[in-house]
C-alpha cells in the first residue's frame, strides 16, 4: 500500500534535482513525507542531511542505512512528464531512487513498531548530501553520525544486472580514485610565429603516448584514463600553457604509488625532449576502495533466503559479481563499521548510469525497501 506513494515521491525528487550541497528543498520533501513517522530527527551534521533513528534502545547499537541525495551536473533528454525543472542538474546516476526505498523503509518501519512489531534494535536512517564528485560521506561520516553504529548498509541501483536481483562482493567490491591533473608550460606566440615561442602541445603528444604505454602495463590492476585537455583561447595564439587530466581507479594503494612513479618518470622525459616544462598533481578525495564485510554478507543473505520463503517480493539470495572500477564514497562508512553496499539489479532495458536519459525502474523499488527492512528486523547485532 506504500508503493503508489513511494513512486510518486521518485518521480517528485527526479522532476526536482539538487547538486552537491544544494540539496535543501530535497531534504525538506523528504521530512514532508515522513512527517507523521515517530523519529529522532539529528541536527544536520553539513546542512543539507538528513538524519534520523527509529527504535529506541540505549543498550543495542544501530545499524546504519544509508541513502544518497545528490544530482550529477548534468542535462536530461528524453520527454518524460517528470523530467528534470532544474537546469543543469539530473537524477541519472539513481540517487532518487535510492532515497525513495529508504524513505519508504522508513515508512514501513513507523507502521509496523506502531502496530505492535517493536525494532529489536535502533536503525539510524542517513540521507546523505555530495556523493558526487565532492565525496560528501567522507566528511559526513567523520561528524559523529558513526556513533553508536553497530554496521552499515547501502543500495545502489544497477542496469545491466538482472533485473529486482541483488548482487555484491566480498572484500575490496568498488575502486579508489584519484584525479591526475598534468600541467606542460611552454612559451606564448603568434599562431604564425612558432619559432617565436615553444609550443605545449608537441609535448602533450608525446605525453599522452606515454600514458598509453602506463595503461597498457597496468591492464587489468587499474584503469588510467585520460578524460581532459585545456589549452589555449584563440585560433592564432599558441598558449602558454596545456592542462590534461584523467582518472586513475585502483584497488591497492601500493598501486597508485606506483602509478605516480610512472607518471614522474613520463613527465621528467618529456621536459627533456621538449624543453616545455612539465607538472603532475593528484586530486584524492576517493582514496579508500569500498571493501564489503564478509560475514555482514553472508549473515544478510541467510536473514534474506529466510525470509524470502514468506514473502515472495523479497529476494531470496546476494549473487556474487565482479568487482566494479567505479568509486563511492560509501567507502568512508564501511572503513569504520563492518557493512556492504549492494547492488539492485535494473535490467537490460535500463540506461547505463550517468546517460542523459537514464531513469530509475519503479517496479524495482519495492526489492529496496524490503532489503531495508528484513535487514533492520532481522541483522543480529555482530558480536
Amino acid at each position: 500500500t506504500l508503493l503508489p506513494e513511494i513512486k510518486v515521491l521518485r518521480k517528485a525528487l527526479h522532476q526536482y534535482p539538487e547538486t552537491a550541497w544544494n540539496e535543501k528543498k530535497t531534504r525538506l520533501k523528504l521530512l514532508e513525507t515522513l512527517k507523521d513517522c515517530s523519529i529522532s530527527l539529528h541536527k544536520p551534521y553539513i546542512e543539507t542531511d538528513l538524519v534520523f533513528d527509529m527504535g529506541k534502545n540505549k543498550s543495542k547499537e544501530a545499524l546504519l542505512l544509508r541513502s544518497d541525495m545528490d544530482a550529477l551536473s548534468q542535462l536530461e533528454s528524453g520527454d518524460k512528464p517528470y523530467k528534470s525543472q532544474n537546469p543543469g542538474a539530473a537524477h541519472n546516476c539513481g540517487h532518487d531512487g535510492h532515497m525513495s526505498m529508504l524513505t519508504g523503509c522508513a515508512l514501513l518501519l513507523d507502521k509496523m513498531i506502531k502496530r505492535g512489531f517493536p525494532l529489536p534494535r535502533p536503525v539510524r536512517f542517513v540521507f546523505q548530501p555530495a556523493e558526487e564528485i565532492e565525496c560528501g560521506g567522507a566528511k559526513l561520516s567523520s561528524l559523529g553520525i558513526m556513533d553508536g553504529v553497530d554496521s552499515v548498509l547501502a543500495i545502489h541501483g544497477w542496469p545491466s544486472l538482472a533485473k529486482g536481483q541483488l548482487f555484491s562482493k566480498e572484500g575490496p567490491f568498488f575502486a579508489a580514485a584519484a584525479t591526475l591533473v598534468v600541467t606542460i608550460e611552454g612559451e606564448a606566440t603568434h599562431g604564425a610565429l612558432p619559432e617565436n615561442g615553444q609550443s605545449p602541445f608537441p609535448a602533450a603528444a608525446l605525453l599522452i603516448e606515454e600514458i598509453q604505454k602506463i595503461q597498457a602495463e597496468y591492464a587489468g590492476r587499474a584503469v588510467i584514463s585520460l578524460c581532459r585537455i585545456n589549452g589555449g583561447s584563440s585560433d592564432n595564439i599558441i598558449p602558454r600553457l596545456i592542462e590534461l587530466r584523467g582518472t586513475i581507479r585502483y584497488f591497492e594503494s601500493s598501486l597508485l604509488d606506483e602509478i605516480k612513479k610512472r607518471f614522474t618518470l613520463a613527465s621528467q622525459k618529456i621536459q627533456e625532449l621538449s624543453f616545455c616544462r612539465v607538472e603532475t598533481d593528484y586530486i584524492s578525495k576517493y582514496y579508500l576502495p569500498l571493501k564489503n564485510n564478509k560475514s555482514f554478507l553472508h549473515d544478510l543473505s541467510e536473514v534474506l533466503a529466510e525470509e524470502s520463503q514468506q514473502y515472495k517480493e523479497i529476494p531470496s539470495s546476494i549473487k556474487d559479481t565482479d568487482k566494479k572500477t567505479v568509486s563511492e564514497d560509501f567507502a568512508f562508512y564501511t572503513e569504520k563499521k563492518p557493512g556492504a553496499m549492494v547492488l539492485l539489479g535494473l535490467g537490460d532495458d535500463t540506461p547505463p548510469l550517468h546517460s542523459s536519459d537514464f531513469d530509475f525502474p519503479d517496479d524495482v523499488l519495492i526489492r529496496g525497501i524490503l532489503l531495508f527492512t528484513v535487514a533492520a528486523y532481522q541483522l543480529k547485532k555482530r558480536g
